[in-house]
């Protein structure tokens, strides 16, 4: 006769313990786990390095979302420019001047997103992101510098 799910799942689970791959809180095996000495190590540290990269990824994707508010605002202020993008078109006239909320709301949700999944995909998503609000951005003030004079 067949084992009961009970009895499945405390067989399944002394296989992983003496495999060395004990079950986390979250349900699945630990990424370092069956992993000794140098390797369980070497794994820890590019967690760590990855953790590292995802809060300055994070933390350039709000930082840059803020400065392509202020350089749109600056580009639109001259009188010359118009605003390209359709959503953020539609946002400032239905939000007006407080169209940078949702804007910012968005690029912090995409901060969040990364931080609560650091992965190596994802860390290039939102980088690409990161890139491309910047060029967005330095866009805004050479537009805003050819039509209304230096910055400074």
């Amino acid at each position: 006769m067949g084992k009961t799910a009970a009895e499945a799942a405390a067989y399944a689970e002394t296989e992983l313990a003496q495999a060395g791959m004990t079950g986390s809180a979250g349900g699945g095996a630990e990424p370092t786990a069956g992993r000794t000495g140098a390797a369980r190590d070497a794994a820890r540290a590019g967690e760590r390095r990855r953790s590292y990269a995802a809060h300055i990824v994070a933390f350039l994707i709000v930082a840059i979302g803020a400065l392509d508010c202020v350089s749109t605002n600056l580009a639109l202020g001259t009188g010359f420019t118009q605003e390209l993008n359709p959503v953020v078109a539609w946002a400032q006239a239905t939000f007006g001047a407080y169209w940078v909320w949702p804007k910012m709301a968005i690029h912090a949700l995409l901060a969040a997103v990364l931080l609560a999944n650091p992965s190596r995909a994802a860390l290039i998503a939102m980088s690409v992101v990161a890139v491309l609000t910047l060029t967005a951005a330095i866009n805004n003030l050479v537009l805003y510098q050819a039509y209304a004079g230096p910055l400074v």
